[in-house]
Parts: C-alpha cells; sequence; structure tokens
C-alpha cells in the first residue's frame, strides 16, 4: 500500500518536471531507472547551462549600466527643460517614454528566466522531498541505488539552479532602481504630453491678438533664448550646437541638388533617349508629359536613401532625431508624388501638384520647426501667420486650377482648406 502511495507521489511529481519528464512505467522500479536516465542528461545541460547563464548574466548587466547611464542623461535633459521650449520638450518626453519601454523589452525576458528558474526549484524541491521520504522496504538493490542516485542529481541540479538565482542578485538590485527611476520619467513625460497634446500650437487661453499686445514684454525674454539655443558654445562641445544645425540643412542642400541633378541629367537623356526608339514609341507621349514628375518622384527618393545612409553612419544624435523626421516626411512625398504619377493624367498633373504645394510647405514647416527646436514664442509668433498665408495659397490655387484637376484631389484640397480654417479659428 506504501509502495503504491509513493508510486503515485513520485509520478506527480514527474508530470511537473520543466523537461524530460518521466511518463508511467509498468513499475516504480522502471520509472527510477528511467528519472535516472533523464536526471543525468538534465545534469549535464543544467552544467552548460550554468556556465551560460554567467555570460548572458554578464551581458544584460552591460545592458543595465548602458540604461542606466541613458536613464540619467535623459533625466538630465528632461528635467532642466523650461516649458517655453515645447519642441526640447517633447524630445525629451519621446526619449523618457522610448527608453521605458526599451528596457521593459530588454529585460523581460530575463525576468521570465528568473521565475521559471524560481518555478523550477520548487518543482526540485518537490521532487527531492518524494526521494528523501520515500519508502524503502522490499526495494531491490538495484533500485535503491536508482533512487540514491536520482536524489543526488536532483540535490545537485536544484543547487544548480539555486546558484543561478544568487548570481542574479546584483541584476535584481540594478534592475529595481533603473526600473523606479525609468517609471518616474515615463510618469513625468506622459503627464507633460497630456499637457502639450491639444495645445501644441496654441498660448494656452490668450488668442494671436492678446498674444501680439503682450509679445513685447516678451521679447528681451526671447532674445535670451534665441542666444542660449542658437549661438554656438565655446566652452564645452555639444552635438545639439547649432555649428550641427548649420551642418546638417547644409548637407541637406547639398544632397538635395545632387539628387535633382543625377535624376534629371539620367531621365532626360538616358531615359530619354530610350523613350524615343521604336520598341516604346507607344509610351513616349506618356513619357514626355510626365517627365517633371517622373523627376520630381524619382529625386525624393534618392535623397530618402542618402538620409538613410547619413542617419546609420552618424554618431550624433541630434542628427539621428533630424534624419528620422525628415525620412518620414520624405517617404510621405514620394507615396503622395508616386500616387498622383500614376493615377493623374498628363495634362492634369502639373496643376494638380500645386493643389498639394500649400500642405506640403506647412508639414515642411512643421518638420523644420522640430528639427531646429524652435522656442514656443516663436511658435506663437510666426505659425499663425504661415497658416494664414498657405490657407490664402491655396484658396487661390483651388480657385484657379478647380476645373483643371480630377475630382478627387479637389475634395482633398477642400478638406485641407477647412483642416487651415479650422486651426485659424483656434488663434483668432
Amino acid at each position: 500500500m506504501n509502495k503504491r502511495i509513493y508510486f503515485i507521489l513520485l509520478l506527480g511529481v514527474f508530470v511537473f518536471l520543466p523537461a524530460h519528464a518521466v511518463l508511467q512505467e509498468d513499475s516504480l522500479k522502471n520509472s527510477l531507472q528511467v528519472l535516472r536516465h533523464e536526471l543525468i542528461t538534465r545534469h549535464y545541460e543544467q552544467t552548460e547551462q550554468l556556465t551560460r547563464s554567467k555570460i548572458i548574466n554578464k551581458q544584460v548587466m552591460g545592458q543595465l549600466k548602458e540604461i542606466g547611464e541613458n536613464s540619467a542623461q535623459i533625466s538630465l535633459m528632461l528635467y532642466s527643460q523650461s516649458t517655453d521650449n515645447i519642441f526640447d520638450l517633447t524630445y525629451a518626453c519621446h526619449e523618457a517614454t522610448a527608453l521605458w519601454n526599451d528596457f521593459q523589452a530588454k529585460t523581460r525576458p530575463f525576468q521570465q528566466m528568473i521565475m521559471e528558474s524560481n518555478e523550477e526549484i520548487a518543482r526540485y524541491d518537490s521532487l527531492i522531498n518524494v526521494l528523501s521520504t520515500m519508502y524503502t522496504y522490499g526495494m531491490s538493490e538495484k533500485t535503491k541505488v536508482d533512487r540514491n542516485v536520482c536524489l543526488t542529481l536532483a540535490v545537485s541540479i536544484r543547487r544548480m539552479l539555486q546558484e543561478n538565482i544568487d548570481s542574479y542578485q546584483e541584476y535584481v538590485r540594478y534592475y529595481q532602481y533603473n526600473q523606479t527611476q525609468l517609471q518616474g520619467l515615463d510618469a513625468f513625460a506622459q503627464k507633460r504630453y497630456n499637457e502639450f497634446q491639444s495645445s501644441i500650437f496654441f498660448n494656452r487661453s490668450d488668442n494671436y491678438l492678446q498674444f501680439l499686445r503682450t509679445f513685447p514684454v516678451k521679447f528681451l525674454q526671447l532674445g535670451s533664448t534665441l542666444k542660449e539655443k542658437y549661438l554656438p558654445l565655446k566652452v564645452v562641445n555639444s552635438q545639439w550646437d547649432v555649428t550641427w544645425l548649420i551642418g546638417l540643412f547644409g548637407m541637406m542642400l547639398v544632397y538635395g541638388l545632387i539628387s535633382i541633378l543625377l535624376n534629371y541629367l539620367s531621365i532626360r537623356f538616358v531615359v530619354g533617349r530610350v523613350m524615343k526608339t521604336e520598341r516604346f514609341a507607344d509610351h513616349s507621349k506618356w513619357f514626355r508629359s510626365k517627365r517633371t514628375c517622373i523627376t520630381m518622384v524619382a529625386s525624393v527618393i534618392t535623397f530618402g536613401l542618402i538620409m538613410m545612409v547619413i542617419r546609420f553612419f552618424s554618431p550624433s544624435n541630434f542628427v539621428e532625431l533630424a534624419s528620422n523626421l525628415l525620412l518620414e516626411f520624405v517617404w510621405l512625398l514620394a507615396v503622395i508624388f508616386t500616387s498622383l504619377l500614376l493615377r493623374v493624367k498628363g495634362e492634369e498633373i502639373g496643376n494638380t501638384y500645386r493643389l498639394y504645394y500649400p500642405i506640403i510647405l506647412v508639414g515642411f514647416l512643421v518638420i523644420t520647426f522640430r528639427i531646429i527646436l524652435v522656442p514656443g514664442l516663436i511658435v506663437y509668433l510666426v505659425f499663425p501667420l504661415l497658416l494664414l498665408v498657405n490657407t490664402l495659397w491655396q484658396t487661390w490655387v483651388i480657385y484657379k486650377h478647380r476645373t483643371q484637376v480630377p475630382k478627387f484631389d479637389l475634395y482633398l484640397a477642400y478638406c485641407s482648406q477647412v483642416v487651415f480654417a479650422i486651426a485659424l479659428s483656434g488663434h483668432g
């Protein structure tokens, strides 16, 4: 009767073993033999895993220390920003949120590993308890030897698992410290995000005329802010110095001109010559009517590829920020221009492009504001005027070309006109 009870208990423990679990055999003797073989294999694997875990532990500790350094840098950046510097603060908030998400993603597998190790220790505790209290009366010597070997192996595996857990203690301390710091950063960033979400281009409760009345008082503050942000630092080197800004826009100008020149020459002379052959005679007229648009699409794509290469090799955080923003804008342009190229007739495509220029200009100016981190006072002063100019421009373009463009694009232009009008009314 006792043998049956121990046999049932032993099988219950086997069910919960994480790997190489023993299934039901025809006798306790055979179950112990199978368990002995499986535990020998498991012991060998656990020895190798202990060696690997030490290497993994070093790698994870290196990642945590790197995250800790980034956390300190972002904390300094985030808590030192004035609320008047909207784009500086939103960039810092984005970096804080991104670091918190990165921290969670990188530490989740290791947290899972620790949890699984604790579960395995509990399972081996149960196995050791069953083997050590097993009733041995009536067992053959071979079965007793198998039971003793299984107990020794289980104790050894359990000890190695505990060594793994002990080696993680430094990691746990770093994890808890970084988690507290990053949770605080993320909470602060989310709070700032909520404040700016609905009013990033509005001067709080003041309308534009009220803002202009108080602007002379804020002019001195603006001068100090501009001097601080855009005059080169002579004391320390910074990746956000104005020299990087000048270099970036100079580089954009040079590579933009190179992209246009290369595509203009290749499409006009190389592709143009090919299209004049008899083989492509049927497509020659279509090509000539859309040659300028093809050049624009190719130039935008070429410039985007160049910016990807620059972002990949540049060590500057400022260049990475600017490149990411520019690439979003460039690929959006590529999609718009390609769509127009494929679906609009040759005689209508030039005027259709003109419908999109006002909203493209607004998008480019917003991207530029974000790249150069324009102070809030400049945004409040300049952006309503830009909206007004673009609204009038859009109205004129729609009125002049309304009968010379596809209906679909005309309706989109009306929608953008409504958006401009709503935005202007918010500043009124």
